[in-house]
């Protein structure tokens, strides 16, 4: 989760091809094959290492662009932007996935005594909700990251990212299996606390994004209802899909659940 992380905000800091090199890397990484068949056209399908189910994958293959030009040129094209199921959905892929989301390394230059335990863990708001409503698109892009040691002392401010990331020195795995034996009350204490705190920020973050949907489907809502008076080809059941969207979506949020994605055990030297 913290690769993936690193792989999604340096793409979208970039530019529009952003979305390819990150797809690219997906592809590489669950074995989807992928070729240049035209000028910003691709042909994607299951590679022979295809190690999962990829999202809106077509067994016999598809072709893509990540070409706004090109999709509006050709109908048939699937066109792959950060707001399209497949790409969502293989985002979602490498952020849930359990290998990869633990570790423990040592930390120096914290002003701690030497042997504290700091606990690091990133959380997502996760929803059940059906991809065709983009319910990601109102919550929060970024994770919710919480740092704190075993006094239950908030580091979070105090140590960003970047200092964790320019201070570490990796622990080999013996050693990292004996500081967990030894220290794991501490770590669950940490860790509890951590889960208590972000259910009651989750609150507020969902009434932000209530608040969002609800504005940006009003609009739409109230738009298409206006243009209806003076325009007898906007049809009754297309807003009507709106209301029942604007519902389902406020009810997804409602039902949102923080999850906790990424833990990282860090020992003060």
């Amino acid at each position: 989760p913290f690769i993936a992380e690193q792989i999604f905000n340096q793409a979208i800091a970039q530019d529009d091809s952003s979305c390819q090199r990150f797809m690219h890397r997906m592809f590489d990484r669950y074995g989807v094959d992928y070729e240049e068949i035209r000028r910003n056209i691709e042909m994607i399908k299951p590679g022979e290492s295809l190690k999962t189910h990829f999202p809106h994958l077509i067994e016999d293959g598809m072709s893509v662009t990540f070409e706004r030009e090109t999709a509006l040129s050709n109908e048939t094209l699937h066109f792959l932007t950060w707001e399209h199921p497949m790409v969502v959905e293989a985002l979602d892929m490498i952020t849930s996935e359990e290998k990869g989301n633990a570790s423990l390394i040592s930390l120096k230059n914290t002003g701690l005594k030497p042997s504290t335990i700091i606990v690091e863990a990133m959380f997502s708001i996760q929803t059940a909700a059906d991809s065709g409503l983009q319910i990601a698109r109102y919550l929060p892009s970024e994770p919710i990251r919480l740092v704190a040691d075993e006094k239950l002392i908030n580091r979070t401010d105090r140590l960003s990212s970047l200092d964790i990331h320019n201070n570490h020195e990796p622990v080999a795995l013996n050693i990292a299996l004996q500081v967990v034996k030894l220290k794991h009350k501490e770590i669950k204490k940490v860790v509890d606390a951590m889960e208590t705190k972000v259910e009651k920020i989750l609150p507020e973050q969902i009434a932000t994004a209530k608040q969002q949907a609800e504005t940006e489907l009003d609009t739409e809502i109230q738009r298409l209802t206006t243009l209806a008076k003076v325009n007898p080809n906007v049809r009754s059941d297309e807003i009507e899909f709106l209301k029942q969207q604007k519902q389902q979506t406020l009810k997804a949020l409602d039902d949102a659940k923080a999850q906790m994605n990424a833990v990282r055990v860090m020992v003060c030297l």
